[in-house]
């Protein structure tokens, strides 16, 4: 047998053995925090015995420094192979890097048709340093050429801010190539009156809540080689408009949360979505034109809030970005003070704790039906503390007449309609449903 042989057939030995007491979890249970020590440890050693193998069966004539490249070429190999597995994780169901389910070992004969792939995807997932190769490739990515690439659904900004690129809430929306017209605003308009007619003819109180998009909320934060065509953002522009023209009771929230801009942070920096300080500031200002309405209706005072640490319910944009590009800490949130007990009637997600139809502990409360997208989730909280019962209509780009008969079946005392941003502006091109949706 020749000495190549010898030292082949070792390697594959050697990892195979430590792939076997991998799987029993003997090595990953003394290694797991080890660091790069074991891979140092088995370089040398494979280093020793290499050259010793080289040195006794090499009768070849050559210079030592041919013979020391080539045993220092055939321990990075098999330290390569032989501490894949000495730092692979056949333990682990998370990926804490990735943010996911690993595969697991094939539940499967191995003669099964499927079980080589299923095994193949299960060493991939497990293969050392991989986790390691992750948290390295995410943070190198924002000095890439994906700093400036627009075509993702996500964007890198300043002093590690992220940012939304998809639907309307694009690099042209934040320039203001938005794509309506003064028509679109006119559309939005007597919509958003239509559904207030509606809830006055019923004795229903109402309020519309635009949400903006965070670009519109911290432009300082946005990759700084965008530019605005104007100052005024589009928001700005459409929540303007509403303001001046519709005579429904719209709820100037940007306002309200660009006065406590400088005081608070708003918006979750690896999210797309505001937090629930910028949730709360937004809800108080939609509060006072309902008290005006309803008589009875008691909103979330101040007082009755408090801060708390949490992180994003969501982490989108660091989906969109590629991974884990920056360990955000948790950030200062509203949670409200001896919050009502909620009973759930009827669930929308029941993973993401979505509830769709509620009752509350709170025997004094009125009736609430509302009308939203993702925004909402951060607001219900202190809306749910004004209601008895409350009803969440999870939809997009639809107008809430399309509901009726489900309105007229639930007989709220107020309908609460929130709209992002980015949606307003596709429903003033004229995207906008009027049909319940699957109706």
């Amino acid at each position: 047998m020749s000495w190549l042989a010898v030292i082949v057939l070792s390697v594959f030995s050697s990892a195979y053995f430590v792939f076997m007491l991998h799987l029993s979890g003997f090595i990953g249970y003394f290694f797991k925090d080890a660091g790069f020590l074991p891979y140092f440890i088995v370089f040398i050693i494979f280093f020793i015995i290499v050259a010793a193998i080289v040195k006794k069966l090499s009768g070849q004539p050559g210079t030592g420094k041919v013979r020391l490249a080539s045993v220092f070429f055939i321990s990075v190999i098999g330290t390569v192979l032989f501490g894949g597995f000495i730092g692979a994780d056949f333990i682990s169901d998370i990926s804490e890097a990735e943010k996911r389910t690993l595969n697991r070992f094939p539940r499967r004969l191995p003669f099964h048709e499927n079980f080589p792939g299923e095994f193949n995807l299960f060493v991939d997932d497990r293969v050392a340093l991989r986790g390691d190769a992750f948290k390295l490739y995410s943070r190198v990515k924002p000095y890439m050429l994906d700093k400036f690439n627009l075509k993702g659904q996500g964007l890198f900004g300043l002093e590690n801010w992220l940012f939304y690129n998809s639907e309307d809430d694009t690099a042209d929306n934040f320039q203001g190539v938005n794509g309506y017209t003064d028509s679109g605003l006119l559309f939005l308009k007597k919509t958003v009156d239509e559904v207030y007619d509606f809830c006055r003819e019923n004795n229903i109180g109402f309020v519309f809540i635009l949400a903006p998009n965070k670009s519109s909320v911290y432009p300082e934060y946005y990759p700084d080689f965008i530019k605005r065509l104007d100052t005024v953002s589009s928001y700005e522009r459409i929540n303007g408009y509403l303001l001046e023209h519709s005579y429904a009771p719209v709820a100037d929230v940007f306002g309200a949360i660009m006065a406590n801009k400088g005081q608070y942070s708003l918006y979750y920096k690896e999210d797309s979505h505001w937090n629930t300080v910028g949730a709360y500031f937004a809800w108080q200002k939609a509060a006072g034109l309902l008290k005006k309405q309803i008589h009875g209706f008691r909103p979330v005072e101040f007082d009755s809030v408090n801060r708390c640490d949490a992180k994003s319910p969501y982490r989108d944009l660091i989906d969109f970005t590629g991974g884990t590009l920056y360990d955000y800490p948790p950030t200062n949130e509203f949670c409200v003070n001896n919050p009502v007990k909620l009973e759930t009637i009827q669930a929308l997600n029941r993973e993401k704790n979505i509830m769709g139809h509620i009752r509350t502990s709170n025997e004094d409360g009125l009736k609430i039906m509302i009308f939203h997208d993702s925004f909402m989730v951060l607001m219900q909280n202190f809306i749910y503390e004004s209601a008895s019962e409350v009803k969440n209509i999870w939809f997009y780009r639809t107008s809430p007449l399309a509901y009726k008969q489900d309105i007229l079946e639930f007989k709220p005392d107020i309908i609460v309609w929130e709209m992002l941003e980015r949606y307003a502006v596709a429903v003033m091109r004229g995207d906008m449903s009027h049909t319940k949706p699957g109706g």
